[in-house]
């Protein structure tokens, strides 16, 4: 579980830098968005356990080099980031549900100048993922999402 946390960490900061390249990837938002860390987008209301550490973790739909692929072609480097120079990580985490789609985005760290709200549209824009899995079956579980911000 470290190995593909540092791993899934080490791609996240590899990838970002060639996301921050493309000049035509940058969002022209001139608005700022401020996400308070703790807060919670799109929660579901479930009885339901939601597990930390399941037998089998949930996985995005081709592995951690697809996952860093969606995110290196799909982010905006936020304008107010780029105008600030601001630069970080944010971190999010969510439940993959048993069908595998998303649910209770949760802002664990924003770096600001709307960069949590970018890593909130990724999110939610995300394919299903795969679900974890406990004792052969599909179970609800979160995951911790660390999105690297960086200019180059």
């Amino acid at each position: 579980m470290k190995k593909a946390l540092l791993y899934l960490t080490l791609c996240a900061i590899l990838l970002s830098g060639c996301a921050s390249h493309r000049p035509a990837a940058y969002s022209s938002d001139p608005q700022p968005q401020f996400i308070e860390s703790g807060t919670i987008f799109d929660s579901i209301e479930s009885d339901a356990p939601v597990l930390v550490k399941p037998e089998v973790e949930p996985t995005f739909p081709g592995g951690l080099s697809a996952l860093y692929k969606y995110l290196a072609e799909n982010i905006h480097y936020p304008y107010n980031a780029l105008e600030n120079n601001i630069k970080g990580r944010v971190y999010v985490s969510f439940i993959v549900e048993k069908d595998g789609s998303i649910s209770t985005i949760k802002m664990i760290h924003d770096i600001g100048g709307s960069c949590g709200a970018e890593v909130v549209r990724l999110v939610r824009a995300m394919p299903k993922w795969i679900p974890a899995e406990q004792d052969g079956q599909p179970v609800r579980a979160v995951f911790t999402l660390p999105v690297s911000f960086d200019l180059r």
